[in-house]
């Protein structure tokens, strides 16, 4: 199986070309608001998950709980630098779709982690 990390970009990535595609359709505004918001979410999710599991096994427990609250603090400033950034520099932003966009990827994240959590503990047949 695909590394954990890269099967929930992988499946939010997906999603998110095709919800913009499909919202594109009508409203360009209303799709690039969307994405935005989607990737606000996705790229400090991919640095929490990177800098937090860096380390694994009891012996690195310490190291373990540093970088998980770093990485978590990483991404919690990324998410904000990426509004801030999002409502500087781009107008004109639809802001219901940058945060349906945002909250539409933390509902998928969970789906996402309820699905890798049940391939993993399904035994494995020969």
């Amino acid at each position: 199986m695909t590394s954990p990390v890269w099967y929930s970009a992988k499946y939010q990535l997906s999603l998110l070309t095709l919800v913009g595609s499909l919202l594109a359709i009508n409203d360009v505004g209303i799709a690039y608001s969307f994405v935005l918001g989607s990737l606000i979410y996705i790229i400090p999710n991919l640095y929490f998950v990177h800098y937090a599991f860096r380390y694994s096994g009891a012996e690195y427990a310490p190291l373990i709980a540093r970088s998980f609250s770093s990485g978590e603090s990483g991404k919690l400033v990324l998410a904000a630098l990426g509004f801030i950034l999002v409502y500087r520099f781009v107008k004109p932003i639809h802001s219901p779709a940058l945060f349906v966009g945002f909250s539409f990827m933390i509902v998928l994240q969970w789906f996402v982690a309820a699905k890798i959590v049940k391939m993993r503990s399904q035994p494995k047949s020969n």
